[in-house]
């Protein structure tokens, strides 16, 4: 059995053959007792001056990180960035040319605590980030949608989710769905991304939906709904308290001497879910578990297909050919 010493300088031979850590993000995270120390890789490529379109995975999601990243170079989407949850990914995005940051995994909770806070980072440094989870998968152009000039208005911009946390769901017969968002830099932004780490951290035992949810509520958030339609409509089995609008939903609150705007996407062109409708939607976000399998199974069955890989063990390949070849 090795000694706690040698695994130790094990460790240590292993940092130091990682690639270093960037001047740029090593400010970043301190989570209470926890800090983390990120390494990064083709930074440098990244344009304040369009969105920063974010993802994060770790070895277990490769096969839905290669299909999202495939799909985004299909449709000429750049100023991409991955937060690796692991080496592999972090070597793995490096590989294909992709700016990353590399945040070892440290549990469920903190890595959603992760995710807002690289958020929250980039948008400190002048940009608007798009939140994109992995089985959120582009089918067009996002972006076409979220920057379209009578948008403008809205801070941010969420997909919207069923289910959790429940008594919200109940007084708005919805809820925001932090797998897919978009927020603008703005100083009332960065600060209510600092409100919702602050949230997260409060409550240790919910994760980024819960803590997002309940900050708006607590703000007093009052929602506009107009063409709401019952969740049922949609094919999917609902409960009556359950709506949907093919409209932006509006929501405004105030907090901290900031008066916020936010949307609730239209469901039918950003789904949550796998179902037929006849719009042709932007997304298709097949939701929570840890089942990569199942997931990949669902993308596969949409209409239209959301799956853009001929295998599912084919994160092996590369996306894009490595540098000089």
């Amino acid at each position: 059995m090795k000694s706690r010493g040698s695994s130790v300088l094990g460790w240590m031979r292993r940092r130091a053959a990682w690639p270093r850590v960037s001047s740029v993000v090593h400010s970043l995270l301190r989570d209470g007792r926890q800090l983390f120390i990120l390494a990064d890789a083709n930074l440098d490529q990244l344009d304040p001056r369009t969105p920063l379109c974010l993802a994060q995975a770790n070895r277990a999601f490769l096969p839905l990180l290669e299909n999202w990243l495939t799909r985004m170079c299909q449709l000429g989407v750049e100023n991409l960035l991955v937060t690796a949850l692991d080496r592999e990914v972090f070597l793995f995005a490096k590989r294909q040319g992709v700016s990353t940051i590399y945040c070892p995994s440290c549990g469920t909770r903190r890595i959603h605590r992760m995710k807002t806070r690289v958020v929250e980072h980039f948008l400190a440094r002048g940009f608007d980030v798009v939140l994109s989870d992995v089985d959120a998968v582009w089918l067009k152009n996002c972006l076409d949608y979220l920057q379209a000039p009578e948008l403008e208005r809205y801070d941010a911009l969420f997909s919207i989710e069923y289910g959790y946390p429940k008594p919200l769901e109940q007084a708005w017969g919805f809820v925001l769905c932090p797998g897919f968002y978009f927020i603008r830099s703005r100083a009332a932004t960065r600060e209510l991304l600092g409100a919702w780490v602050d949230a997260q951290r409060r409550r240790p035992n919910s994760h980024d939906q819960h803590a997002l949810n309940y900050l708006l509520y607590e703000a007093g958030i009052s929602w506009r709904v107009v063409q709401s339609r019952p969740l049922s409509d949609t094919g999917i089995a609902a409960s009556a308290v359950q709506i949907y609008s093919e409209a932006m939903i509006e929501g405004a609150f105030s907090m901290g001497g900031h008066h916020y705007s936010v949307g609730a996407l239209p469901l039918l062109q950003f789904r949550r879910g796998v179902f037929h409708a006849e719009t042709e939607p932007y997304m298709a976000h097949i939701g929570s578990g840890p089942d990569v399998a199942a997931k990949i199974a669902r993308l596969k069955e949409h209409e239209p297909p959301a799956w853009f890989l001929p295998t599912t063990d084919c994160y092996r390949a590369s996306v894009r050919p490595p540098a000089g070849r």
